[in-house]
């Protein structure tokens, strides 16, 4: 993540284990109703894991990671895609619904582009869709 602004500190400081859980990164953002950013990309990206995680997804779960930080060992979580069944990320229904409400707005650069989208709109496509459809977001 790249943060910028005047609320940098309050969004990075004090880091939680679980990257999608209460007072993480992405729950402070949202509640900050925070501007996603992407650049030659569209509107998803792994800020819709957050939301997949409140809204308790069957494909996905929280797996333990370990490494080392200053020859401590330390423990991150990630809500990882589940590999028994095979389950394909596809985005194309949200880009289609994040378009056609206009939420996602594109800056020309060159001959590249930036775009934005407010992070209450992704939580909007994401919960109300994935409660029509448990399949939402993807294949399988």
């Amino acid at each position: 993540m790249a943060v910028i602004g005047n609320l940098k500190k309050k969004l990075t400081k004090n880091p939680t284990v679980n990257s999608y859980a209460k007072n993480s990164f992405f729950d402070r953002f949202v509640k900050l109703n925070g501007i996603i950013c992407n650049i030659n990309l569209d509107a998803a990206s792994t800020f819709i894991h957050y939301f997949e995680r409140k809204c308790k997804v069957n494909y996905r779960y929280d797996k333990k990671f370990y490494g080392l930080k200053e020859n401590k060992k330390i423990a991150c979580v990630l809500y990882v895609r589940k590999l028994k069944k095979k389950y394909e990320v596809n985005f194309k229904k949200f880009n289609k619904e994040v378009f056609k409400k206009k939420y996602y707005k594109t800056f020309s650069i060159g001959e590249s582009y930036v775009g934005a989208i407010n992070s209450k709109n992704v939580e909007d496509i994401v919960t109300q869709n994935l409660k029509k459809d448990k399949n939402f977001l993807v294949n399988g």
